[in-house]
Order: structure tokens, then C-alpha cells, then sequence
């Protein structure tokens, strides 16, 4: 998906998905969906939304408010037809942080619990995807989380750089995924002496190249003060 014009509507052509042949996969719903911050009815924003086939599975898992942002006007048309009652905006989605007057609320600046951005093939036009990187920050709330999908480990290399070169902490990251989050987080130690980072309003702890794994028990152990929150 991109952010930028599409060749039609909907997603761009992109090769057969089979992982035998060493063409791309695209990673599935529950992979994407775990990494939303664990809050009642997130807020997420699409960065190249196209036409928004797939976002089914977003609506009705508790998503309460999905907006899409796509420079393809047709895309977004077929979008409108297909969601009705959904926002989607054909937009520079580097400019929206700075334009209240795109939203139909009170703009989008700290919006979002989650930015979504799947496949944008960013060597299209590097400078327009820098400047939607250098955007994240400012559309998400702290705590918030960026989901990126990639292409190759190409891409991989230059999105990740461009997540840390804007002071986004990375939680995950291999050959077709990357997430981050907008806050910092709090290190501690875990039971085995490994290295850790916790979140110490939520309890939900990160294991370098790990999966999340929920740290109730351990809340403890990020301070007492938080402990009692």
C-alpha cells in the first residue's frame, strides 16, 4: 500500500504472496493486531490505506475509530463506497499533524494509539515517505505505536533508521515487520537476568526480539508507585 498516487484503485500489483517461491508474504491480521497498545477501543490511523479491502477484521475487533490516508483519489472513492461511515481522507499524510482543518474532529496531532503502514514500497519516492516518517511522532500519543510491513530487508533497513533517526523506540524488527513506540520505556531486569523494557502504566514488558508478553505479576518490579496505579 502507499501513501503516494497508486497505479488504480486498491492496492498496487504486487506479486503472489507464497513464501516456497521467496516471494514477499504479507503478514497476517492477529501478527498486526497484537501489537496495538492494550487500551479500550484504540484509535488507529492507515498511512496508504487504497481502497481498504481488508480493514473488516480492523472494525470489528474493537477498533473504535479506523481513518485511512491515501494520495489516490479513486482509491479513497471506492474506500467512502465501501465503508461508509468510516473517515477516509485523500491527503499528504505528512501534513497532517499540521492541518485541523483535514478532520472532521479536532484534528489529528496526538490522535492515535497506533499508525499502521503496510507495504509502501518506500524506494517509490524516499524524500515524500522521510517526510511521512518524520510526521509519526506527531500523530500518535505517547505510548503509541507504529506498525510498519515491509517489502525486503531493504526497505526493513531504511524504515528502521528512519523510526530511530525520529526518536521512535523499537520493539520489533525483522525482514518484514517493524513496530515501535512513541514513549519511552522504563528498563528493568526479569527472573532471568535479561535485559527488558516495561512499560510501567501497563505492566506490558518487551523482550528485545521477543514477542510482548503481559507482566501483571511483575508490575512490582517497575516501582512501587507505579505498582499502586
Amino acid at each position: 500500500m502507499s501513501a503516494l498516487p497508486n497505479q488504480k484503485a486498491g492496492r498496487p500489483a504486487r506479486p503472489a504472496m507464497r513464501q516456497e517461491t521467496g516471494e514477499v508474504p504479507e503478514v497476517s491480521f492477529p501478527a498486526l493486531r497484537r501489537w496495538l497498545p492494550a487500551v479500550p477501543s484504540p484509535r488507529v490511523l492507515e498511512i496508504g490505506c487504497g481502497a481498504a479491502e481488508d480493514i473488516g477484521e480492523w472494525l470489528a475487533d474493537g477498533v473504535g475509530e479506523y481513518v485511512g490516508v491515501d494520495l489516490d483519489e479513486t482509491a479513497i472513492a471506492h474506500a467512502r463506497a465501501r465503508w461508509p461511515g468510516v473517515t477516509f481522507l485523500c491527503a499528504d499524510a505528512a501534513r497532517l499533524p499540521a492541518e485541523p482543518a483535514l478532520s472532521p474532529v479536532k484534528g489529528y496531532a496526538g490522535r492515535f494509539h497506533a499508525v499502521l503502514i503496510r507495504r509502501p514500497d518506500l524506494f517509490a519516492q524516499p524524500g515524500r515517505w522521510q517526510q511521512v516518517f518524520a510526521a509519526l511522532p506527531a500523530l500518535i500519543q505517547p505510548g503509541g505505536r507504529v506498525i510498519v510491513t515491509l517489502l525486503g530487508a531493504g526497505e526493513t533497513t531504511v524504515a528502521r533508521e528512519w523510526l530511530v533517526a525520529n526518536k521512535l523506540l523499537l520493539l520489533w524488527s525483522e525482514e518484514h515487520l517493524l513496530v515501535a513506540e512513541a514513549a519511552p520505556l522504563t528498563p528493568i531486569r526479569l527472573d532471568a537476568d535479561e535485559g527488558a523494557f516495561c512499560d510501567s502504566r501497563s505492566g506490558e514488558c518487551f523482550l528485545p526480539q521477543a514477542s510482548p508478553l503481559r507482566a501483571q505479576a511483575r508490575r512490582v518490579e517497575v516501582g512501587d508507585d507505579h505498582a499502586q496505579d
